[in-house]
């Protein structure tokens, strides 16, 4: 699990030192007569002047005496005030030789700790902590009782000791630091400063934070509040005693968090929260540490597994300080806002805020934040494979953690090294490294750590196949997590658990463990923070149980309950748009919001732009573009980082949250109207592959309403069907030969176990599982050139569950009345029906290529232009609306998309499969608009809300994008669903773009067709069907490569 930042505040007390001289001194050398004339004289001095500042110390000693070095150093205060360090220290400095010479002790003592004071201050540590050094001896030297009595040297010496002890606090050297603050707090005790020891106690208890001693920081936080309020009895409105209970809180809340006791944690710091807030109301300097308690708090509710509000807590803290001003603080943020969608599984994101704050560490020169820092980049780096770089990030994490004593940060270095042992097959060398962790956090009673190290050993017995110690051991970290309130831990053991007692045939067992496994999932994702794709790449890390499930209740022979769990792994995130949890902040934006947003949004378009106009103009500078690509991912990161905030702090949204429903059997009535359609679910496990299929058995009527479910093992691994089903697309894209075998063999491995079962069926819904959302199934062969589209229409679906929400939506929806409608032959009438967009231009520069496939080179369409044009005319011109060249405007398409029912693109499309939701459709840019830069991407479609029924993306690989386990294909296909369309036909690979004209004139025929109530073509998936069946049977367009590519995704009916 990710390591947590810790931050603690180092206090500050206020002394007064010295006494301010009087004002108005001659800046010209007179004659010295007096201590006057030498004071003014020593004034006159350039800064650095040492020389003769010591000269005229020697030839006049006689005038050192009394108030002349109070004097001195009063000038020393006005010049530290004036931020003239230099000054401040020359001045400094000559006081403590006037001293020295007038044998004035207390004096010079006094200096030397002024002089630690102001290298403190200028973040010179070692110069600070050598002058605190000298101010001690000379406390002890000028004294010899000192340690007895209650002298004005022993004031000086614990303030010198405090001084020492905050400069060793914040450089991370925490021995040393403890050892100074105990020793100071004995001289405030002896003195009977309760304030003082007030102070110092609760600085103590951060100190012992920090080096994991949490049974001692409880002890001397408590001692702190109890001093506390017997100091201020009767006097609780002072500040003083608000700032002493507030920051005792502090250190009682992470203390509470670290116990496990996550109510009493968020108790103490709310309370501390509140105290600082009233401080800063009343006009006192405590903005930091508002921010400092909002971040505790996102780190207790991310403990707690409620990402959401550990998301808001964390921006509430950004905007609390000005960042430029408070480094440390903002380092703290971006830690924990990397650890964050670290364990969301968002990489991307995690890796650049984690970056962003290890270089802010480094130059804070703060050890602890940049140890950290580096075990946290170790973990992402570990769970993304890249184990060298896991190894010297958990290696240099280590190394700083002993050197500074922080035994809190040896354990998660420990334990990333022994994940990558384990990873790597170094089974033993795992153990030691967990073990190691153990002892470590046994000594300091770190349950949290302890839990989750027990879940890492049992890991490794289950690999090494001692499932007896593997069971035991995920027992005890389930008790341990379930007692700390930790769902990460429980559910990580729970999974363990199962997979232990399966293992050794404890069927029982391992069901109850994995229906809990699924619950804590389950609640666990509910307060994912983020909008709809981190969800996803949430769940994505999430569905083991599910598969593991699946498999029991197959060998069970309980099929219905497989299926249902099956669905519950799939669509959930479009599952939750549907039944009404689609995020919209951006309607409650406030005005700094919104300006913040467009300055994101303008930003990432521009460099679209710059982008676009590189590699269009033929220079290709590999720099320059790379350059520009870095900064796009960057400006990306951010806005999503942006968008996420906004969707957190959505109180309205999280309090009506709808839970969505999950899949009833009988929900499957609405997919088969009759039984001339079959639903196939694939399940894609490890080892093996399930197919569900589902069909309406016995003859039309009353007889045909009995649901039939059947389960087909299919005896092949993941690794292998994935290798099969990649060879079979490249081949068909590539038009190779020698597709025929594995089209005959594909179908003969996924649908002839069901033969029987299809026999008599006319349309196949396929709900795929992760290498087949890229099989055209309609390409595969029931024998040697026979392909399965002569017998079967088909069309996808995110899930069957998701597919029964849409065809629920539709079915509620009334026609709304539009002065724009078109009469049909039955007397019916269609809303304004056609909205298209072809061949869009590009740039000023005419274009000379005309490509042969679509989105080669981005180079003109105008088979793409003849396609819209000839299917405006099928729709008729009063129901369409066509743009074309550079009228195809992507303001345009945003402005106009929500009042269609068919919308076409015969543009060309750019797929990202790192970032699927920044694939694009390429449009015109106005050139005058500089608020659109051509490029309709996924992630802005998803935030339309559109009224079509069809999407039709007659462009390149518009099907494809990022295969995410437990949502299918996430790209523009999936950000069509989430804008409100139940279908998209779109296509799976590089298409020809005169092929693609003759298939969507065919399609769009077909489908007015429908609309019109034909009784032949039974939906889109049918039309679909017909116009590739009329360019099989021609002899141009017969091979595959031209009709197989496109399919229906979502409602083909």
């Amino acid at each position: 699990m990710a390591g947590k930042a810790i931050g603690i505040v180092c206090h500050v007390v206020f002394w007064l030192c010295f006494i301010v001289p009087l004002a108005g001194f001659s800046q010209a050398i007179q004659p010295i007569q007096n201590s006057d004339d030498l004071l003014n004289a020593i004034l006159s001095l350039p800064t650095g002047d040492q020389q003769n500042a010591f000269k005229l110390l020697d030839e006049n000693r006689s005038l050192i005496a009394g108030l002349f070095c109070a004097r001195l150093m009063g000038e020393a205060e006005k010049a530290r005030s004036a931020k003239d360090h230099s000054r401040a220290l020359f001045l400094l400095e000559v006081s403590e030789a006037a001293s020295e010479k007038s044998s004035n002790s207390y004096s010079r003592a006094n200096a030397v700790y002024q002089i630690g004071k102001l290298y403190n201050e200028t973040r010179q540590p070692q110069k600070a902590i050598e002058a605190y050094q000298r101010c001690v001896r000379l406390c002890l030297e000028s004294d010899p009782r000192l340690l007895d009595n209650r002298s004005n040297f022993k004031l000086l010496f614990a303030r010198a000791l405090y001084g020492m002890g905050r400069v060793e606090f914040e450089t991370s050297d925490f021995q040393n630091a403890i050892d100074s603050y105990t020793r100071s707090l004995k001289a405030f005790e002896q003195i009977d400063s309760k304030l003082d020891c007030i102070f110092i106690l609760n600085d103590l208890g951060a100190l012992y934070i920090n080096t994991g001693d949490y049974k001692t920081a409880k002890e001397v936080s408590l001692r702190s509040l109890s001093l506390n309020a017997s100091l201020f009895k009767g006097n609780e409105s002072s500040s003083l005693f608000r700032y002493g209970k507030a920051i005792a809180w502090s250190n009682l809340g992470y203390i509470s968090s670290w116990e496990g006791d996550y109510r009493s944690a968020v108790d103490y710091l709310q309370g501390s929260l509140a105290l600082f807030q009233e401080m800063v109301k009343a006009g006192q300097p405590y903005l930091t540490a508002v921010a400092d308690r909002l971040i505790d708090l996102g780190q207790v509710y991310h403990a707690l597994g409620n990402y959401t509000k550990s998301l808001n807590y964390y921006y509430r803290a950004l905007t609390t300080i000005e960042a430029p001003n408070h480094p440390d603080t903002r380092q703290r943020v971006l830690t924990s806002l990397g650890i964050l969608y670290l364990d969301q599984g968002d990489y991307p994101k995690a890796n650049d805020f984690l970056e962003q704050s290890l270089k802010l560490a480094s130059q804070l020169d703060n050890k602890k934040a940049v140890a950290t820092v580096l075990n946290n980049i170790g973990l992402s780096n570990q769970r993304q494979g890249r184990y060298d770089k896991a190894f010297d990030s958990f290696q240099g994490g280590l190394k700083i953690a002993e050197a500074i004593g922080a035994a809190s940060l040896i354990i998660p270095s420990l334990e990333g090294l022994g994940t990558l042992a384990q990873a790597q097959g170094n089974y033993d060398s795992a153990l030691l490294y967990f073990d190691r962790g153990l002892e470590v956090s046994s000594k300091l009673g770190d349950k949290n750590r302890e839990a989750e190290l027990l879940w890492r050993k049992a890991v490794v017995y289950m690999l090494k196949k001692g499932y007896g110690q593997a069971l035991a051991l995920s027992d005890k970290a389930l008790v341990l997590a379930r007692e700390l309130s930790q769902p990460n831990i429980s559910y990580l053991a729970l999974v363990l658990k199962a997979k232990a007692s399966l293992a050794q045939h404890q069927y029982d067992s391992a069901l109850q463990s994995l229906t809990d496994a699924i619950s804590e999932a389950e609640l666990i994702r509910s307060n994912v923070a983020g909008r709809e794709q981190e969800s996803t790449l949430f769940f994505q890390n999430r569905v083991e149980p599910y598969y593991l499930m699946i498999d029991l209740l197959a060998k069970q022979n309980r099929v219905g309950d497989a299926l249902l769990y099956a669905e519950r792994a799939k669509g959930r995130v479009l599952l939750d748009v549907l039944q009404g949890n689609k995020l919209d902040a951006t309607k409650e934006m406030s005005p700094g919001d919104r300006e913040h947003d467009q300055r994101l949004k303008k930003e990432i378009q521009s460099l679209n732009v710059q982008i676009y106009r590189e590699t269009q103009a033929g220079r290709n500078d590999p720099s320059i573009i790379s350059g520009l690509n870095a900064r796009l991912r960057k400006a990306r990161l951010e806005y999503e980082a942006f968008q996420n905030n906004l969707y957190a702090t959505d109180r309205d949204r999280q309090e009506h949250r709808v839970e969505a429903r999950s899949l009833a059997i009988e929900d499957l009535d609405i997919l088969l109207p009759d039984n001339k359609t079959a639903l196939l679910e694939f399940a894609v496990l490890e080892d093996k592959t399930y197919l569900f299929v589902i069909t309406r058995d016995g003859a039309e009527g009353i007889e045909a309403k009995r649901i039939n479910i059947k389960l087909y093992p299919i005896a092949l691994k993941k690794a292998d069907l994935t290798s099969m089903v990649q060879t079979f697309m490249e081949r068909i894209a590539n038009r190779s030969i020698g597709i025929q075998r594995l089209a005959v063999e594909l179908y003969e491995l996924l649908l002839k176990p069901a033969k029987d079962q299809l026999a008599g069926r006319s349309t196949l819904v396929l709900a795929p599982d992760a290498i087949l959302w890229e099989l055209p199934f309609q390409a595969l062969q029931s024998a040697p050139g026979r392909y399965l589209i002569e017998d079967f229409s088909t069309y996808y679906a995110p899930s069957l569950t998701v597919l029964c929400e849409i065809v629920k939506k539709r079915a509620s929806k009334t026609p709304a009345s539009s002065s724009n409608t078109a009469s049909t032959k039955n007397g019916s009438s269609l809303k304004p029906t056609l909205l298209a967009f072809g061949n869009p231009t590009l740039s000023a520069e005419d274009k000379s290529v005309i490509s042969v496939f679509r989105d080669n080179n981005l180079s003109s369409l105008p088979e793409a232009e003849r396609e819209v044009k000839a299917i405006a005319e099928i729709y008729g011109h009063e129901n369409s609306k066509v743009f074309i060249g550079a009228s195809a405007r992507e303001e345009t398409a945003k402005s106009e998309m929500g009042s269609y029912k068919v919308l076409h693109f015969a543009t060309h499309s750019i797929l990202d499969n790192q970032g699927p939701m920044y694939s694009r459709i390429v449009l015109s840019q106005a050139a005058s608009n500089s608020n659109e830069d051509g490029l309709l991407e996924a992630w802005e479609i998803a935030n339309l809300e559109l009224n079509a029924d069809v999407v039709v993306l007659s462009a390149c690989e518009t099907a494809r994008g990022q295969i995410r386990v437990g949502e299918g294909v996430t790209g523009l296909s999936w950000a069509f669903f989430v804008a409100g369309c139940p279908a998209t036909v779109v296509s799976q690979w590089k298409v020809e773009s005169a092929g693609t004209t003759e298939m969507m004139i065919g399609f769009h025929n077909n489908l007015l067709s429908t609309m019109k109530g034909s009784k032949t073509i039974s939906g889109k998936a049918d039309a679909l069907r017909r116009s590739a069946l009329k360019m099989l049977r021609s002899d141009k367009y017969r091979d595959p490569f031209y009709w197989a590519s496109f399919v229906v995704v979502g409602d083909g009916r």
